[in-house]
């Protein structure tokens, strides 16, 4: 029952939120404009699912949301009780599957400081074949992404999460990148995940000790070269031994 409540209430807000805004697809992602033609929410990445319902060993599932009929609203930034969401439905004869992203925001403290930000805090990916429904949901209390509000979110790794149902076996969802999230407005200013950043910097790290380690290599070969010439110019011996060789 409660998931037949749940699945009304989100076709009555899509319905209601079509008539403000409308929806694109382009070759890089789906959005949300709003009344004035501005991009207020856009996703951008590679979906996948498998789901686990299918037996050992399902293969994965590539799912291209710009085939979809979307849906949703946008927030307001700064307005923390002003939440975002994007739909996308397939329908085939009498089968109807809805990926749904929910995103809010709040302030927090990061490093002793507030700081705005927004999260993807509930993805769901809902099913439902003739008469039947069901619902598979991301976890509670635990957000899938987060990031600054005013910042566009950008990870070059993928990004897992696992949706769940009380009888049903969990369906695994892999966002492939380039990820990029902006969900209360576009913006210029890139945050990378957490993820990215330590593989940036790692890589950085080794980088530099690679260059570090061959400019070493030269110079010591270099020493090695200088040291035999100084020895073959100014040890008499070893100038004999160089000027009879030929």
């Amino acid at each position: 029952m409660i998931l037949l409540q749940w699945i009304g209430v989100m076709a009555i807000a899509i319905e209601a939120a079509s008539a403000e805004y409308t929806y694109f697809a382009d070759h890089r992602g789906v959005g949300i404009r709003d009344a004035d033609g501005t991009t207020c929410l856009y996703l951008s990445f590679t979906l996948q699912m498998r789901n686990n319902n299918l037996g050992e060993g399902a293969p994965l599932e590539s799912i291209d949301l710009g085939d979809s009929v979307l849906g949703g609203r946008c927030g307001i930034a700064a307005h923390e009780d002003d939440s975002a969401y994007l739909s996308a439905k397939f329908t085939h004869i009498n089968r109807t599957r809805t990926f749904l992203f929910n995103f809010k925001q709040a302030t927090i403290v990061v490093d002793r400081y507030e700081q705005a930000r927004w999260s993807l805090y509930r993805m769901s990916y809902a099913e439902a074949y003739d008469d039947q429904q069901v619902v598979f949901l991301s976890p509670n209390g635990s957000s899938v992404v987060s990031g600054p509000l005013k910042q566009q979110f950008t990870c070059r790794d993928t990004i897992n999460t696992t949706l769940t149902h009380d009888v049903y076996q969990p369906i695994d969802i892999f966002l492939g990148p380039p990820v990029e999230i902006q969900s209360y407005g576009m913006s210029s200013n890139i945050y990378l995940c957490e993820r990215t950043r330590r593989r940036s910097l790692s890589e950085s790290f080794e980088a530099k000790s690679t260059v570090a380690s061959g400019i070493v290599l030269l110079l010591s070969s270099i020493g090695v070269i200088v040291g035999h010439t100084l020895r073959r110019h100014f040890i008499p011996e070893r100038k004999a031994a160089y000027d009879n060789l030929g």
